[in-house]
């Protein structure tokens, strides 16, 4: 066996410990055999990049908006009770207790799942709407207690 077949086979028995090095061989085995060429390489890891980037900020804006509906039902929720417990359910017109006690008995719901649950079915602007004027006769009840 030659020097070079020697030094070859046991370069190749070496196993590879971390990603950054079988990255680098796979680039190194590209170039050697002219598959790629080292810019078509270069725009390919961008395009990775980029889908990443792409992602990672789906991600945030995702979280971001679960956030914001939980705070929001959070809120909602905690004022209705408030309100029950000072004033009762006479403070709320009858039209809007099925809203209400719908909110109260799905606290997970999103606007829109809610929305569909309701009978009749309303929009999701539609329930927005519903249960800021049910937060804002809530507020108002509390606050005449208060004052």
């Amino acid at each position: 066996m030659s020097f070079s077949a020697q030094t070859k086979t046991e370069l190749c028995a070496i196993p590879v410990s971390r990603d950054c090095c079988a990255v680098a061989e796979a680039y190194g085995l590209l170039l050697f055999a002219h598959t790629f060429s080292h810019t078509e390489i270069a725009q390919q890891a961008h395009h990775f990049a980029a889908q990443r980037m792409v992602r990672r900020r789906q991600l945030q804006i995702e979280t971001a908006n679960l956030i914001k509906a939980s705070n929001a039902a959070a809120e909602q929720i905690a004022v209705i009770h408030q309100a029950l417990n000072k004033g009762g359910w006479e403070i709320f017109p009858d039209a809007m207790h099925a809203t209400i006690r719908l909110r109260l008995e799905h606290p997970e719901m999103s606007l829109t799942e809610l929305a569909a649950q309701s009978q009749p079915p309303l929009s999701k602007p539609g329930m927005s709407h519903r249960l800021k004027r049910i937060v804002a006769m809530a507020k108002a009840a509390v606050q005449e207690e208060h004052t």
